[in-house]
């Protein structure tokens, strides 16, 4: 299985890491670590990370298989996120 492509990986970083969207950087990591132990952590790094390079990051130290987890959930998050006024069950 080949890991999700790079570019795909740093829209979903900006479309869920943006600003105040999303979690937090601390909580980034610890979201990513339940599918794999070796996410890096902001404390790596030498200078302040802003989230979408972390998210980014951490989605591309994951394995293959565990990349396609998330590329699935970022796919049904944006498709939900689209609908979401116009079906009630996704609030």
């Amino acid at each position: 299985m080949k890991p999700v492509d790079g570019n795909l990986v740093k829209r979903f970083a900006e479309e869920f890491c943006y600003g105040r969207k999303g979690f937090s950087a601390e909580e980034i990591p610890k979201y990513f670590s339940t599918f794999q132990g070796n996410v890096p952590f902001p404390a790596i790094y030498k200078m302040a990370v802003n989230k979408s390079v972390l998210f980014y990051d951490c989605v591309t130290s994951l394995s293959p298989e565990n990349q396609r987890q998330v590329y699935d959930l970022c796919i049904l998050s944006l498709i939900i996120h689209a609908i979401g006024d116009s079906f009630p069950y996704c609030h």
